[in-house]
């Protein structure tokens, strides 16, 4: 398997389950150079920059569109209007306070759940389908579905990162379960919430080991990175010889390693050798 850092981890609450999952020791990006691919890749390389995407572009229905729930107690729907009016940055006197905290709980308990609902949908997807930029990585580098969805069917390749740069050591993993948690914004705290909004999927779409960084109002937008930060590229089986020249000259700043991926010729592997350049 792949190596691992021993240091940074990435934390998750999961039913309540606290874990840590290791970062791996390079963060993989398949690219496809058809259509506007090569023109992007070559902003990717030559400006050191890579584009969040809006969750509602993604290719999962399910993604970035959680349940929710709104069971509570009326000390957790306290908690939560406390919680909520203290972000809000507006100064109030004590009955104004008061007066707000009463405003906020004459809806509970909830009579309406289609209305919550709705309201509690359409709140979540104009702060996180619309506007949150998220950017998907992958803890692998030899999945043959991955280079066939994502690298044009092995004519792509494959840009290694490394994972102690910004904007990747701010990455989180995604967690795959056969259960879709709801986000209760009134029993959850919010890492949970943040868990069950934009890091689970499918146990289905597990191969991916998939890592994303996640940047509030950051959608369809570009962030930076170093010199330094590409360590790896890897060339797809199929890639042609002029986009790989194309690739090897547009690198400025970066020293990486070069590999090419192989269809194994005995199984239903990817293998990937080190090229000297």
């Amino acid at each position: 398997g792949l190596n691992h850092r021993r240091g940074r981890s990435s934390a998750r609450l999961n039913s309540g389950v606290r874990f840590a999952m290791k970062v791996p020791s390079t963060f993989y990006k398949y690219r496809s150079l058809a259509g506007d691919g090569l023109r992007f890749l070559e902003t990717l390389l030559t400006r050191n920059e890579i584009y969040l995407s809006a969750p509602e572009q993604f290719n999962d229905p399910f993604d970035c569109s959680p349940t929710f729930d709104f069971s509570c107690t009326l000390e957790e729907a306290e908690a939560l209007a406390d919680r909520t009016l203290a972000r809000d940055n507006v100064q109030r006197t004590p009955a104004e306070l008061r007066a707000a905290k009463e405003r906020f709980l004459a809806a509970f308990p909830i009579q309406n759940m289609d209305d919550a609902h709705d309201h509690m949908r359409g709140a979540h997807d104009r702060a996180v389908r619309d506007a949150m930029g998220v950017y998907s990585l992958s803890a692998r580098m030899d999945s043959p579905l991955l280079w066939s969805h994502y690298a044009d069917s092995h004519h792509g390749l494959c840009i290694g990162f490394n994972p102690d740069a910004y904007p990747f050591n701010i990455a989180q993993c995604v967690e795959y379960s056969q259960l879709r948690n709801a986000v209760n914004p009134f029993k959850q705290d919010p890492n949970q919430i943040l868990t069950n909004s934009i890091l689970q999927k499918s146990e289905d779409w597990t191969y991916e080991a998939e890592w994303r960084i996640a940047l509030p109002t950051g959608a369809r937008q570009s962030i930076s990175f170093e010199d330094g930060t590409i360590t790896e590229i890897i060339f797809g089986a199929r890639m042609l010889q002029d986009h790989k020249d194309l690739v090897m000259s547009w690198i400025k700043g970066h020293q990486p390693r070069y590999f090419q991926a192989r269809i194994s010729s005995k199984t239903f592997a990817i293998e990937i050798d080190r090229l000297q350049t």
